[in-house]
């Protein structure tokens, strides 16, 4: 597409062609909804379904507990 200098945001509409049909109504959503740029719509797949490991999920907890206001934990809840 990019050869044949189709438009971003045609690309991003015509993706909805190439995923499987299981999944097609819900990438028409994330379409609609964050159709800007190829960049920020490949993020948003990347996050949509990429398969998080372990480490990333400790994080992502982590900070989740650390910016949750009022925590009320002793110290070993907190570790």
């Amino acid at each position: 597409m990019e050869l044949n200098r189709i438009p971003e945001k045609e690309m991003i509409k015509m993706f909805e062609l190439a995923v499987a049909l299981e999944i097609r109504e819900h990438m028409k959503e994330l379409i609609d909804h964050y159709c800007m740029d190829w960049e920020t719509f490949s993020k948003v797949l990347k996050e949509e379904y990429f398969l998080e490991d372990s480490d990333r999920v400790t994080k992502k907890s982590f900070l989740e507990c650390v910016e949750r206001p009022n925590k009320n934990l002793v110290a070993t809840e907190l570790l």
